[in-house]
């Protein structure tokens, strides 16, 4: 983790630091979700319909589900150099991939929503009452002067719809559904992305649900429940990235469950721990007690050591967080 010295902007201020800069990398967290892929899309579209040379930079970790969104937009010549380096959806450099962390001693600007930004970046817009960082960068495009056009709506609609889960989640607000039906004004198909992204599920992701099924465990009278995601099962069903996204909230889908875990296994005695939590515990103080953070909602965070030592310590931190 990296903590620095950070001015907190405000929107007007962020626009006069973007409108006064060019040659603008943005970079995206590991593992993109939409809120990241979403919210980098849009940005870089806005400042190039304002004549600004703007890119984003490749991630390795991108799926095939987000890929078509930040594909057209990616910096291909290894030679251009950045003038300004812009942040996405990352609270922490930590988060970065292993090709963009040659750039987490060089971001000027972090555009983020989440609570646990560790405010790494020379200048921080944080806005953690946001649902997503899509409907901060929403409230940008428009002060900076940029039109809202359909090439802008789709990713952010993008954004804000996967952070939410389709306006389920409890982050979704009034403001949440007025972004949106703004968004929707400009004729985008929103009804694709919501197939796409809620309505279908591959076959391994069906087997991968059944299979996990088969192996929660159930604690403090099943109000929480903890599954593992090794990385032979994802061996045995044939998943890829996209098949396993958001799976901890399938547990969390179970009736009487507040609190659900997946711990998927990264390598040998290394798990990343996922935890989404009803409003009877926050996510990212259980998980900021291994060295995480997050959301109150969702939050996550890594544990080094055996698969019962990894739920030894994840329940002690539930139990920690609820006294």
């Amino acid at each position: 983790m990296m903590t620095m010295t950070t001015k907190m902007l405000t929107i007007r201020e962020t626009s006069a630091f973007l409108l006064g800069t060019d040659n603008i990398l943005i970079l995206t967290h590991q593992n993109p979700d939409g809120d990241t892929c979403g919210s980098a899309a849009a940005l870089c579209v806005a400042l190039r319909s304002l004549g600004k040379c703007c890119y984003i930079f490749p991630n390795s970790t991108v799926t095939n589900r987000y890929l078509p969104f930040i594909e057209k937009y990616l910096a291909q010549d290894s030679a251009w150099q950045p003038e300004t380096v812009v942040s996405v959806d990352v609270a922490d450099t930590t988060l970065l991939t292993d090709e963009s962390k040659r750039y987490s001693q060089d971001v000027a600007l972090c555009i983020d929503h989440h609570p646990s930004n560790v405010l790494y970046a020379k200048y921080t817009l944080l806005d953690a009452e946001a649902a997503a960082t899509g409907e901060i960068i929403l409230d940008l495009v428009r002060d900076i002067g940029a039109e809202v056009t359909q090439d802008i709506a789709l990713p952010l609609y993008l954004a804000i719809a996967t952070d939410t889960g389709c306006f389920r989640f409890s982050n979704t607000t009034s403001r949440t559904f007025r972004a949106a039906a703004d968004l929707l004004e400009t004729g985008i198909d929103f009804v694709d992305i919501n197939n796409r992204f809620f309505e279908t599920k591959s076959k391994s992701r069906l087997l991968i649900e059944q299979r996990i099924n088969e192996n929660i465990r159930y604690f403090d009278n099943g109000r929480t429940a903890i599954a593992a995601l090794t990385k032979q099962l994802i061996n045995d069903t044939g998943a890829k990235e996209e098949d396993i996204e958001n799976i901890s909230s399938f547990l969390r889908s179970i009736e009487g469950v507040e609190i659900a875990v997946l711990l998927r296994e990264r390598g040998d005695n290394l798990w990343k721990i996922s935890v989404r939590t009803s409003s009877a515990a926050n996510a990212s103080a259980i998980c900021s007690l291994l060295g995480g953070g997050g959301h109150a909602r969702a939050a996550g965070c890594t544990y080094s050591g055996s698969y019962d030592e990894a739920v030894a310590a994840i329940i002690r931190s539930i139990e920690t967080e609820k006294t």
